[in-house]
């Protein structure tokens, strides 16, 4: 919505040539032609011959009258009393003054007549500026003039109106006062006492100030009972009321300045499609600071506040704008912040006090403070200043999948009580610091040591969700349904820290009193230990860590035990022999391996004689083992592996196929090539068998990816012999139907095949 109202500016010689034209050829006037031009020769009143000069023409009492022009001339003053007076046309030239202290009335008689005010009318009773008889006839207030009207005088009635950007037009009657709407003022003046208000000139539904709005103290001015539209285009002073609160208003506010050291009430209707917002385009936005409140603030141009601001709805920068804060303030919002420009925030804080949630487009703030039990939630990438803080007095900070980022390296700058963000959060920290730096909430907290700290850390948590990459072995009857993924930037030799991560009751599984901690750092899940693990606060501590990963919460000793990297079972050559081949990626007090073997189905498996393998205990390193089941019937069998822990727990593998024939021979062996088999069987619910063979003794890969190249699993890793089929079980279970496709990769070829997973 825009509003360019056209500016006038006349000068009392001008305007005088104007009439003297328009009087002197008859057609352009049905009265009589003016006799005589009248100049102000000192201060009096008007009906004394001794305040007039005679210019031009011939008068009879030496008085200006009703076919007479009078001009006021520069540092005189004349009085209408309580009698009216009358003339064709009026000038009061710019230091002149037209004095309406009575109750007569000053009448524009010329059939296009006008009153043209470079000086100043006071109606100071209730006598009025009016015109008289038939025509049309102009109110025009120049450039440096002045309208006042005061006592119980109404606004000039007058055919068309104009006012220059600089004119001023006071409203100063000791009461009740209207103000004309359905013209282009300059500066207005609303003083007096008593409640001023806009009254429309239908089908005008807006006032309209190009110059300085002042509204004196102890006076209303009322701008919204009959109107729609309010325009500011220059500045706003109010020392009193300022009254939108009636009816739906627009409020456009295009002036340099914005000072409230009085009251603006704000209009909070929507309807017929109107939202009663006030945009500020160029605007400094200053005075009382506890008084700034409007209802839904638009900021288009480039906006600054030096006072602080409240908005019952929304704060909104448009697109190309830019919104300075404003050094110390506190902006307050029930509603969204929405920026789609630039966000200045200097030392302000934004305080979200909803009550219903709210949003948060991406900015960087000073001080960003949160104060909705509803929960605020970003819609864009939030940033904390250097110097500012984040504070959640109530209500919950959700990220969504965007970053929310503290740039204040003290531990401090985080402020949480009991509430929490939900989602991820980097913080800066500082060098030598060993304060506990908070992140998700009062229970997770990293403590550094101080030594080659990292510059900043970063916590991701995933509520209600397996940990990745468990091995075969894994427990997850004795994990926590949940894992967080905490990264570093800038970390040195000797950095150490404390951990404490919390978990919800919702996502126990187990025994709570033994939960630990579990450290994945690409190589498996390593148990840590645990110094505190409160089940009556739902977290897990532990002190002298030294790198960051993925990190899971379980039962210590066994829950997450060892990763396994691959396992198979194949044919010897030339033999009745099954060799059984198995990795290890990690190991947690392995105390070693059965291997079982079933002839039915996987449900029937015995340990196999003579068939235990001591594992490594505690280890990062891959670990290979292998066990030869000799002398093997004709048949189809499975294998798998029972681990055990160092206190006795078990563990089970998934099994694996292999059939053995009456007799081999080295035709029947297999044969020495590279080859990736098409998975069986395919189909597949919600299991499979993928095979391979390589040529030569190699380091091997085979694993599973989705078509967005995401890794599913690992099947194998380790080396592979030559003559040897290696099949191995690929579980869907937890996955959705489509496309896979499972890769082989040796040290120097690679094959895929696709896989597809009905359910």
């Amino acid at each position: 919505m825009s509003y360019n109202p056209t500016s006038y500016s006349f000068s009392s010689s001008i305007a005088k040539a104007i009439i003297s034209i328009a009087c002197i050829i008859p057609l352009l006037c049905t009265t009589a032609a003016a006799q005589a031009n009248f100049d102000s020769r000192s201060s009096g009143v008007w009906n004394a011959s001794s305040s007039w000069t005679l210019v031009s023409g011939t008068d009879g009492d030496g008085v200006p009258d009703a076919d007479d022009n009078a001009t006021i001339k520069n540092g005189y003053t004349v009085t209408i009393g309580n009698t009216n007076r009358n003339c064709a046309n009026l000038i009061v030239d710019a230091g002149g003054t037209l004095s309406v202290d009575g109750t007569g009335n000053i009448r524009i008689n010329a059939n296009s007549g006008s009153a043209t005010i470079n000086g100043t009318i006071i109606m100071s009773s209730s006598g009025n500026l009016q015109e008289t008889g038939n025509g049309t006839r102009s109110l025009i207030v120049g450039n440096g003039g002045t309208l006042t009207i005061g006592g119980t005088a109404a606004f000039p009635p007058f055919d068309s109106y104009a006012f220059d950007p600089n004119s001023t037009a006071e409203f100063m009657a000791g009461g009740n006062q209207n103000v004309q709407s359905g013209m282009v003022y300059g500066n207005v003046t609303i003083g007096g006492s008593g409640k001023k208000t806009v009254a429309p000139l239908p089908p005008d539904t807006a006032f309209t100030s190009n110059g300085t709005l002042t509204i004196n103290s102890g006076v209303t001015f009322d701008v919204s009972t009959n109107i729609l539209y309010a325009h500011f285009n220059g500045n706003v002073l109010i020392n009193g009321t300022l009254d939108i609160s009636v009816g739906i208003v627009v409020v456009e506010m295009r002036g340099a300045f914005w000072t409230n050291n009085g009251s603006y009430l704000p209009s909070v209707t929507p309807g017929f499609g109107h939202q009663p917002t006030i945009t500020f385009y160029n605007t400094q936005i200053g005075g009382s600071t506890s008084l700034q409140k409007f209802f839904d603030v638009i900021f288009t141009g480039n906006a600054s506040a030096l006072a602080s601001i409240d908005s019952a709805r929304n704060i909104e920068i448009k697109p190309g704008a830019t919104f300075s804060g404003g050094a110390s303030t506190t902006h307050k919002l029930t509603g969204n912040w929405l920026n789609n420009g630039t966000y200045n925030s200097g030392t302000a804080t934004v305080s979200l006090i909803g009550t219903t949630a709210q949003t948060l487009t991406g900015s960087t703030f000073n001080n960003l403070v949160i104060n909705n039990t509803s929960g605020v939630t970003l819609s864009g990438n939030v940033d904390i200043a250097s110097g500012g803080t984040l504070t959640l007095l109530s209500g919950n900070l959700a990220t969504g999948s965007y970053s929310l980022t503290i740039n204040n390296p003290s531990a401090s700058a985080l402020v949480l009580g009991s509430n929490r963000i939900l989602g991820n959060i980097t913080r800066a920290v500082a060098g030598g610091a060993t304060s506990q730096y908070n992140f998700l909430s009062a229970n997770t907290f990293v403590v550094p040591n101080g030594i080659n700290n990292p510059s900043s850390i970063s916590v991701a948590e995933f509520p209600n969700t397996n940990p990745p990459n468990l091995g075969p072995a894994a427990d997850t009857n004795r994990v926590v349904k949940r894992y967080y993924s905490i990264t570093q930037s800038g970390a040195g030799s000797g950095f150490t820290f404390s951990l404490r991560l919390p978990y919800l009751q919702s996502e126990v599984r187990g025994n709570e009193a033994g939960y630990e901690l579990y450290r994945n750092g690409g190589t498996g899940w390593i148990d840590v230990g645990s110094i505190i693990a409160d089940v009556s606060n739902n977290y897990v501590q532990q002190d002298g860590l030294t790198e960051f990963s993925d990190w899971a919460i379980a039962e210590g000793g066994g829950a997450l035990p060892i990763q396994i990297a691959h396992l198979s079972a194949s044919v010897v050559q030339n033999s009745n022999d099954v060799l059984v081949l198995w990795g290890t990626i990690t190991e947690t007090n392995n105390y070693g391996f059965f291997v079982q073997r079933s002839s039915t189905d996987e449900s029937n498996y015995t340990d196999l004689p003579n068939s235990f393998v001591p594992g490594h205990g505690t280890t990062i390193e891959p670990r290979e083992y292998q066990w030869t089941d000799t002398g093997v019937l004709q048949g189809t069998y499975y294998y798998r592996l029972k681990q055990i822990d160092l206190d006795g727990s078990i563990h089970f593998t998934d099994g694996v196929l292999v059939q053995v024939s009456t007799f081999t021979s080295a035709e029947e062996t297999v044969p020495a090539v590279f080859g990736l088999a098409q998975n069986y069987p395919n189909p597949f619910n919600p299991s499979t068998m993928v095979g391979f063979t390589v040529e030569e003794r190699t380091l091997a890969t085979l694993t599973v990816y989705d078509l967005l190249g995401q890794e599913i699993v690992t099947l194998f890793s380790g080396i592979a012999l030559p003559g040897q089929r290696y099949d191995l079980r690929f579980d869907g279970a937890d996955l959705t139907n489509g496309i896979y496709v499972a890769r082989l990769q040796t040290e120097t070829k690679s094959a895929l095949q696709k896989m597809l997973l009905l359910k």
